[in-house]
């Protein structure tokens, strides 16, 4: 009788687990504009098409002097891309003096961009600007202009 109402209870939580909306952005929905839009893809493959660097792409380990490792796939067509991959997964961390690599799903309007950032020193009606968000910084919330 139990193992019955086991069954039962599996097959009717599989039937409520596919009902209901979708989930909705891990980061919350947002308003649509109508300019390019920041890519930021976990499935796309050979890797994930995300900005860089980025803590989603690393791992928590205790080991490292960073308590993260960066997280690659190891998984690539050639042994020279395959242990260029497996090396880069022991490292921990991104460079301190790296460019920040992002991509969008259209072209940017760069004559707009340059406009907005050369036009006045006021930040808010720049199109992107680097925020420090490390809460032990002495200089936590300072915006600086790219």
């Amino acid at each position: 009788m139990l193992k019955r109402e086991i069954v039962v209870l599996g097959i009717a939580l599989l039937v409520f687990a596919c009902t209901g909306d979708p989930p909705s952005s891990p980061l919350g929905d947002s308003a649509q504009g109508q300019g390019p839009v920041v890519v930021f893809d976990l499935l796309h493959k050979p890797l994930p098409d995300i900005p860089l660097p980025n803590n989603v792409a690393t791992r928590i380990d205790p080991a490292s002097p960073t308590g993260r490792f960066v997280n690659v796939s190891k998984i690539a067509p050639t042994y020279l891309e395959q242990d260029l991959r497996a090396k880069a997964d022991t490292l921990d961390g991104f460079a301190s003096f790296a460019p920040i690599t992002v991509s969008f799903n259209s072209p940017l309007d760069l004559s707009n961009i340059v406009e907005r950032h050369a036009k006045n020193d006021d930040m808010s009606d720049d199109v992107m600007y680097l925020v420090d968000i490390d809460r032990e910084s002495p200089e936590f919330g300072k915006s600086w202009p790219l």
